[in-house]
């Protein structure tokens, strides 16, 4: 008779004494869920979770399973209970070690009820999952991402603000310098009446920004991350050293006067038509040259005036990078 009451207690997932049989963990688990699930805002965020928003859902019901080991915590602190209680209270004690599953005086299926866990060298808990642990565990995980999350938000601003209060320069755009072409300007009658020559002519490289941040400066150049980090690192490779490129033709608008220059293949840059700006009338940025010729590849005709030259002219240029108080102006082709 005891072997066949051990053996039905086995079969049943409990522990027999006197000859009753204890119900099984997975009944004992059924039991929790049905309560966990009536509790108050449980049954909507699983419908949440059910209809697809689990993102939204999983923070809700982290909170509401934090807040049941509260409620368990408190309850551990509880005063010992009457002594006309004291037989029962023993009674359901011992049940409990014995591995028997009990139901709290409110109804609600008691924490001794599970079966006793315990855990083994390698971190994994024996006769089933402790589901609470694991809930409280994804809330403390939830809790490090959603900072780690406000982290990088704010990180690109802090760290602009540092290097502006702290007088650090900024860097500004990676530049192909080309100073032959102040030798072009000095000839007279190049320039409309009144155009004011440009200062360092160059053609921009790719524009920075004078962002402290990768991501920020590659959202204003209109490229991914990947893009402008990889146009960055082949140009700080380039960094100093001269290349021949060549002037095919000059562009004449109301407002400016842009030379488009031909780039060797391997030498990065953001716009859309290398050039460099030659003059622009009072009060007129030199980035206007790049909208303008932007339109102009784009198909625009109406107030240009295209001179192509006869042979490209060669020109010598140095890869350099301009710091935000070393530019001194706006940027030609931001």
């Amino acid at each position: 008779a005891a072997a066949s009451a051990s053996a039905a207690a086995a079969a049943g997932g409990g522990c027999g004494v006197g000859g009753v049989v204890g119900p099984s963990f997975e009944e004992k688990e059924e039991q929790v869920l049905k309560w966990l699930v009536e509790r108050s805002g449980v049954a909507e965020a699983v419908e949440r979770a059910q209809a697809g928003k689990k993102k939204a859902a999983l923070p809700e019901l982290l909170r509401i399973v934090e807040g049941i080991l509260a409620e368990a915590r408190v309850g551990d602190k509880a005063e010992d209970p009457p002594a006309e209680e004291a037989t029962s209270a023993g009674s359901r004690k011992r049940r409990s070690e014995d591995g028997i599953g009990g139901v709290a005086d409110d109804g609600r299926p008691s924490q001794r009820s599970r079966p006793s866990q315990t855990e083994d060298p390698t971190g994994q808990v024996a006769g089933g999952e402790d589901w609470l642990s694991q809930c409280q565990s994804a809330l403390k995980v939830e809790r490090v991402r959603e900072k780690e999350k406000l982290h990088e938000k704010t990180q690109p601003e802090v760290q602009q603000a540092r290097s502006s209060s702290s007088g650090v320069p900024l860097p500004l755009y990676w530049t192909l310098e080309l100073p032959e072409v102040s030798q072009v300007l000095a000839q007279k009658g190049l320039l409309p009446e009144k155009f004011t020559p440009v200062e360092n002519p160059h053609a921009t490289l790719l524009y920075m920004g004078g962002m402290g941040s990768e991501d920020q400066a590659a959202k204003k150049a209109g490229v991914s991350r990947e893009t402008f980090k990889g146009m960055r690192e082949a140009l700080e490779g380039l960094n100093g050293q001269e290349f021949e490129v060549k002037m095919v033709r000059i562009v004449f608008e109301e407002s400016v006067v842009s030379a488009v220059v031909s780039l060797p293949a391997f030498l990065p840059c953001i716009n859309k038509v290398p050039h460099v700006t030659l003059g622009t009338r009072p009060g007129v940025p030199p980035r206007y040259a790049n909208e303008v010729l932007e339109e102009m590849a784009a198909g625009r005709k109406e107030g240009l005036t295209v001179v192509e030259l006869p042979a490209p002219r060669p020109l010598k240029g140095r890869v350099s990078l301009v710091y935000e108080s070393a530019a001194g102006g706006d940027v030609d082709g931001a």
